[in-house]
């Protein structure tokens, strides 16, 4: 199975032979968070701001181009996920080392990171329907992968009156060398992961939601890079005489990402709701509370707390419309929980 990229223009034409019910909508979904360092400086790999206690870094970016009616969903997809987990350690080594800043003499550092990144295109299928109280959607992708890495970097290092002594081993797979630049062809994947969304109306005002991503999810790589080695540095030796041995080879890898989770309970009447809920992913949850307002002529606008990070994020929505920003401080540049939404349909 190879999957092509199908486009605007394609979907578009497959709206106007439908039946008039269809609609077309896009939607573009961002979140990212990081315990040690502002989510904007992460991204940017700059490593700048005030580094912090913590070990997980994460975003997770969604585009989406799709028709729907009330029951069915095609959708042509785009997606990038990163995830680091680190040791305090490895996040203190690589901030000193990005600003030019000295090991403290005399202390071990614990080296331990691992990465798992993905950036694929693919085609959706979704399939939603109401029974009595109880509404669902499973929601199928198929995916073609075109960049990844995925694997560890362990080991010590150590710094005293006479320079610097690092004993790391790396065990990764990639589409891009960043460590070693290796030279190799293009290489893409083909996978699949689905979605679930379930929400039941207990009575007039009360209502239970639950919403899954990437519920089962797998990526095959076929012949992908992969780089085992163990790399020794020694005083007075700079990177590019550093002591690398190892065995550069390639491998088939079946990637998986984190499973993504939101659930929650909503209080509502006429004018307002009241919700509470956990957003979850991997070891991360986010509690947060909510007030959305209702104007019927207007909309709807949301303020969301996360009890947690201490985010805030604002939610507007009329019947075509909705935006959402997500930060825990002012400053974008500062804030280690950023994210925003944006979806139009006609």
């Amino acid at each position: 199975m190879k999957l092509t990229y199908i486009s605007l223009p394609f979907l578009l034409f497959t709206a106007n032979i439908l039946a008039s019910d269809w609609q077309f909508n896009t939607s573009l979904d961002s979140f990212s968070y990081s315990e040690s360092l502002p989510a904007y400086s992460l991204l940017k790999d700059r490593w700048q701001g005030k580094l912090k206690p913590g070990g997980l870094s994460y975003t997770r970016n969604r585009l989406d181009f799709s028709i729907e009616n009330n029951h069915w969903k095609v959708s042509a997809l785009w997606r990038f996920d990163y995830k680091a987990q680190y040791t305090p350690d490895t996040a203190k080594l690589i901030y000193n080392s990005k600003n030019k800043i000295k090991l403290a003499q005399r202390e071990d550092y614990n080296i331990s990171l691992k990465v798992n990144h993905l950036a694929a295109r693919g085609l959706g299928f979704g399939y939603k329907n109401t029974w009595q109280r109880l509404t669902y959607g499973l929601y199928l992708n198929l995916w073609q992968g075109y960049q990844a890495t995925n694997g560890i970097l362990s080991g010590t290092a150590f710094s005293d009156e006479t320079g610097d002594y690092g004993d790391l081993q790396i065990d990764y797979s990639y589409t891009k060398d960043i460590l070693f630049d290796r030279k190799f062809d293009k290489v893409t994947a083909n996978g699949l992961s689905s979605d679930l969304f379930v929400s039941y109306k207990i009575n007039q005002n009360w209502i239970i939601d639950l919403k899954i991503d990437d519920l089962y999810n797998q990526m095959k790589w076929q012949k992908l890079p992969h780089t085992q080695a163990d790399i020794t540095h020694l005083p007075d030796q700079d990177k590019a005489q550093a002591t690398v041995s190892g065995v550069e080879n390639f491998i088939n890898l079946k990637q998986k990402m984190n499973v993504a989770i939101n659930t929650w309970v909503t209080y509502t009447n006429a004018s307002y709701a009241l919700k509470t809920g956990v957003q979850s992913y991997h070891n991360d949850s986010q509690p947060w509370l909510s007030y959305l307002y209702q104007e019927s002529h207007l909309g709807q606008v949301e303020l969301k707390y996360f009890t947690k990070t201490q985010a805030i994020s604002l939610i507007f929505e009329s019947r075509n419309f909705k935006a959402s920003i997500v930060a825990d401080n002012f400053n974008y540049k500062r804030a280690q929980v950023l994210g925003f939404n944006i979806s139009y349909k006609y």
